[in-house]
């Protein structure tokens, strides 16, 4: 039978062991999807991480993170540029 600190040195191994394989880095032909074209860059320190241009942040190199980022970052923008388009076309219709 296993004492409690043999098996916490077990379950640290084995997901040491998974985390070294599921590993993904960075791919280049990401670059050229639409969903993260504008915003997508290598990490220039780390090979399983992407690099947002606009949020300057450091992302996991997990295609579907990458998707999901850049849906928050359309969440953030475009309310955004509606509203500049608002207030643009209220200065010129006064």
């Amino acid at each position: 039978m296993y004492n409690l600190c043999s098996l916490f040195i077990l379950i640290k191994h084995l997901t040491s062991i998974r985390a070294r394989y599921n590993t993904q880095k960075y791919r280049k032909e990401w670059e050229k999807l639409e969903a993260v074209k504008d915003w997508l860059n290598p990490s220039t320190s780390n090979l399983s991480k992407a690099y947002c241009k606009y949020c300057k942040v450091l992302l996991n190199a997990k295609l579907g993170d990458l998707i999901k980022h850049g849906q928050t970052l359309k969440e953030k923008l475009i309310p955004d540029l509606n509203l500049f388009e608002e207030e643009e076309l209220h200065q010129m219709l006064l």
